[in-house]
């Protein structure tokens, strides 16, 4: 847990990239000319980083328990978050609300945090079941005023549960099914208008479709192998997994086999119709109803940690790296046309994370 880590942000009113290496966090945008910022140091090797939907801050949380807040414009910190999670506790999971006011932040003590962004006061601890530290993922919906909820999942053992908090603070739903080991879980995007629940058992290539409001399980899918990725479109209907080298595709009933040319490391959908996935040959944007190629990204060599595209699915990002000296990259690319938007490299960092800013 103590590696460096290096971290990429895409916002793309206007393109923004930001990056960290390991308690750095340092900024890049295009725009008139090349200009860069230095953010500082979040207290410890950072985890994540999120921007904030609609305003001018971005948050980071470290492998120390540090939760910082800063502003886009001026680069200084404009608070720290305390007192949600036991002291010094590994952060594991950070996203921020769609109404930019509120920061949710999962940690190896096994509990959930609601801050506000403005004050920074805990706003809710929600306390997970169990006592496992690995597999931990936490995500957003928000479809509507009041209907805000926090998706938690400790995926361990067959039969752990995926966890969805009400804006109360209490545990309305538990998704689970015996023997059903949910080690990915997908959801739409959080200001998505529809709200369910894609969760993949990897041995068994079992996919379960959960209904977000009332927790009844709607959909059981079998894809041909082992599950290594999920994900969900914004309208709910399809659902994308990946297996070797085939992406398997799950819309309108049907189920369509998109056979790559190597296995696939990581993989996005862009909107509904179309998915990027990177292989060890490069990256490609396909059609996801047609199952045809559409074009390359330029560029793309290198096995990616973290894919993720923006709301609009104009733009596609991706990071990875070795330990070498300029092992790490971080890359964004126009997936229209296939151009590269933005390059970043360093030195010996063997993980990364990555996120995409809301599109206003």
């Amino acid at each position: 847990l103590q590696q460096d880590l290096v971290h990429l942000v895409v916002d793309f009113v206007p393109p923004w990239v930001v990056w960290s290496a390991g308690s750095e966090v340092a900024a890049a945008w295009q725009g008139a000319g090349s200009r860069e910022r230095m953010f500082g140091d979040a207290g410890g090797s950072i985890i994540d980083v999120k921007f904030a939907p609609r305003r001018d801050w971005l948050v980071a949380a470290s492998l120390r328990g540090a939760v910082v807040i800063w502003s886009e414009m001026s680069g200084r910190v404009l608070r720290k978050l305390r007192g949600g999670h036991d002291e010094g506790v590994a952060i594991m999971g950070l996203q921020v609300f769609a109404d930019g006011q509120r920061v949710a932040t999962l940690g190896l003590d096994m509990r959930a945090v609601v801050w506000s962004a403005e004050s920074g006061r805990v706003l809710q601890r929600l306390d997970m079941e169990g006592v496992c530290q690995q597999h931990l993922v936490l995500r957003l919906h928000s479809a509507g005023a009041g209907a805000e909820r926090v998706v938690t999942g400790v995926s361990f053992q067959p039969g752990d549960p995926i966890v969805v908090w009400s804006s109360n603070g209490s545990a309305a739903q538990r998704l689970s099914r015996l023997g059903h080991r949910a080690q990915y879980f997908d959801l739409p995007p959080a200001r998505a208008a529809c709200g369910a629940v894609a969760s993949a058992d990897t041995d068994s290539g079992v996919v379960l479709v959960w209904d977000l409001a009332t927790g009844r399980l709607e959909r059981e899918l079998s894809s041909p192998g082992r599950v290594s990725g999920i994900a969900m479109a914004s309208n709910c209907a399809t659902i994308v997994a990946s297996t070797g080298s085939t992406l398997v595709v799950f819309s309108d009933g049907a189920t369509r086999a998109l056979h790559l040319e190597a296995p696939v490391w990581k993989f996005a959908l862009l909107g509904g119709a179309r998915i990027v996935a990177f292989t060890d040959i490069g990256a490609d944007v396909w059609d996801a109803r047609s199952g045809r190629r559409l074009r390359n990204l330029s560029d793309a060599s290198g096995r990616p940690h973290r894919v993720a595209a923006s709301e609009l699915g104009d733009i596609v990002a991706a990071c990875g790296g070795t330990s070498q000296v300029g092992g790490h990259w971080a890359r964004a690319w126009d997936v229209a046309t296939g151009r590269l938007l933005h390059r970043a490299a360093g030195d010996g960092m063997l993980r990364c994370s990555i996120a995409v800013g809301h599109a206003d």
